[in-house]
This record gives structure tokens, sequence and C-alpha cells, in this order.
């Protein structure tokens, strides 16, 4: 089979390799399709993300799905056949933070597409049974790739618990800034802020939705926010960006009492703002840690018609392409907002 290992900052190669066979709990799939996620793009561009680092050639990608070919366990034989979404995390589900209902902490937790764990960009791969969500049949391999990133907006909801007719504003209009755009929405919020410096994202959120955009570039968002809200602030506030100054940005947009989401990866890797701001207004602020049992959630979002991914959906190339695909990416080229690797069509 293909896959596409990173050797080197900006560089992949295709190789092939042996198909892997199940294991225990594993099932193998056929990959479909696989996103290009920002994360991915810190991984391809620096070789590391945070503190984790790729040491030999390897494998990226974690916004994926496809079709179950082969099972180890009776236990999974449903699933043959079936096209299927991948929980990309892989908690260890015995640690206290597991037990408590926070897998998506979990401290032992192996991940698609970070070291040690080999990710998607491949033709074909295994992954547990138990982590692996049956889709309709209907739903194109790019939907279903696009859950991962639509489940990280169901677990912000469900931390934000929006209340009907607020104000709020996202910073950030990549795809999880329309991923929280297409779940919040359903909220019905009285002013919808989308805050971003590229045009075409503005122009897509304002037709996904948002009642007002701001281009950084040419205003000040903070005093934006502070204006169209009669200097109040907003209710909630969701930056995800990877701009330094976006972090400081929402807690000073933030109003009394507000709450605000943080689920950006700055390149600095550190994050600055005012606590005094923050203490005097009684900001509640959250960090974003992926997403917590949502999937199949998103999966019934995305199967009812209430929530669109196409339309977030610029970009395909094949896996031969990989390095195409991420250099249009990390430049922003050509309009792009989210790139599908089509594998296994």
């Amino acid at each position: 089979m293909k896959a596409a290992f990173w050797t080197a900052p900006r560089t992949f190669a295709i190789r092939e390799v042996e198909t892997p066979a199940p294991r225990g709990d594993e099932a193998l799939i056929r990959v479909g399709s696989a996103g290009v996620c920002g994360s991915d793009a810190h991984l391809y561009r620096d070789g590391r993300i945070g503190d984790i680092a790729i040491r030999e050639p390897h494998i990226l990608g974690h916004e994926f799905g496809g079709v179950v070919e082969a099972v180890a366990s009776p236990e999974y034989e449903h699933l043959v056949g079936r096209r299927v979404a991948v929980e990309p995390a892989r908690p260890c589900m015995r640690c206290a933070v597991c037990l408590a209902g926070n897998q998506n902490c979990c401290p032992k937790v192996l991940f698609c597409g970070l070291p040690p764990t080999l990710g998607g960009y491949r033709e074909y791969m295994t992954w547990p049974g138990w982590l692996c969500e049956p889709v309709p049949d209907s739903m194109s391999h790019a939907q279903i790739a696009a859950l991962e990133p639509l489940a990280i907006g169901v677990h912000i909801m469900d931390l934000a618990k929006p209340g009907l007719g607020r104000t709020a504003a996202i910073l950030g209009a990549g795809m999880i800034g329309q991923m929280i755009l297409e779940t919040l929405k359903r909220f019905a919020p009285h002013r919808l802020i989308v805050i971003d410096r590229l045009d075409c994202r503005l122009e897509m959120s304002k037709s996904a939705g948002a009642t007002h955009t701001v281009n950084f570039e040419r205003d000040d968002p903070v005093a934006a926010v502070r204006e169209l809200t009669g200097g109040l602030g907003a209710d909630y506030v969701f930056e995800a960006t990877t701009d330094d100054q976006a972090p400081a940005q929402a807690v000073a947009m933030a109003g009394f009492a507000s709450k605000v989401f943080l689920a950006g990866i700055n390149e600095a890797d550190r994050i600055l703002f005012s606590c005094s701001e923050a203490r005097r207004r009684g900001l509640t602020i959250y960090y974003i840690r992926r997403s917590r049992r949502t999937l199949e959630r998103a999966i019934r979002l995305l199967e009812s018609g209430a929530v669109d991914v196409d339309r977030t959906i610029t970009h395909t190339f094949p896996l031969e392409r990989l390095g195409e695909a991420f250099e249009t990416v990390c430049d922003y080229k050509d309009g792009v907002l989210k790139a599908m690797i089509e594998i296994g069509q």
C-alpha cells in the first residue's frame, strides 16, 4: 500500500509499505479521505508542535474515516463493510482522568499522527474498533473526514451552553472557527461576530450566518466588538487562530461575567493577557482539548442537515500531491480553507 511519510520540514515521501493486519480490538480501515488540519501544518512546517517533535520518518493526519475491511475480534464484526468515522484519540480508559469522564485529557493518550502513533495519510491503517463510529452510506468520504473538527465544535458548545439572544465573537475563521459558527448559530445569538484577516473567509462566514465580520488587519477587533455591543463586550468569545495577539484580544473584547474559549495553537506557544482585566470582569476562561465523546452527535447533526461542512471543503488533492496540499494550506493560497486528501475513493 502507499503511505506518505514526513521526512523533513516541508517534505513528504510516498512509499510502498506492507498493509497492516488488525490485532486484538483493531479494525483494518481503507482510508477514504483525510483532512489537512492546522496542527498537521505545524508539524509539516516545523517538525514539532509544542514539546512534541518528529524524530524519524512519520505519517501525519488525524481527520479521516473510511471503510472497515477486516477486524480481529468477533466483537467488531458488525463494522466490516461499513463506512466509519474515526475518533483519533486513544485514551487509556484506566487512569483517574479517564474514569472521571475526561478522556480527552488522558495523560497517556495516543493520538493519530502525533509521534509515536502513525496517522491517516495512507491507504490502509488499523485502529481500535471501539473508536470507529458507523456513518450512513450516503455520507461522502470528505464529509466523514470533516466530522473530527465538527466534533470539536460540538464539544465547545457543551462547555459554552450558550443562551439565546446573546452576543458571540469568533476570532479566526478557519476550519475550527467555521465549526464553532455552525454549532453556535443553532442557539440563535443576537449578534454573531466573526473576525479574521482573510476576506474570503469572512465572506464565507457571512454567508453561513455571521451577523457581522471584522478584518483585523483593517480594524481594531476589540474596538469593533465594543462598538457593536454598545461598550458591553461579547458574552461568549471563541479564539481559534494561530495569532499570538488573539488570546489577549479575546479577553479584552469579553464582557462582564462572560466566557472565553481558547482553541487556537499560536506560534509562540505562549499566552499573554491582562490578569487584572480578566479578574475584574469575572471571566471564565476555558482551554479546549480536542473533543469529549461528541463524535456520534456530530454524525447525527451532519446527517440531519443541521450543519454544513461541504461549504468549508475548498480544495482536494490525491495522496501523491500531499506536499502541494500542505503548501497551499500553509501559505493560504487560492482562498483555501479546508484541503482534503482523496485516498481510497
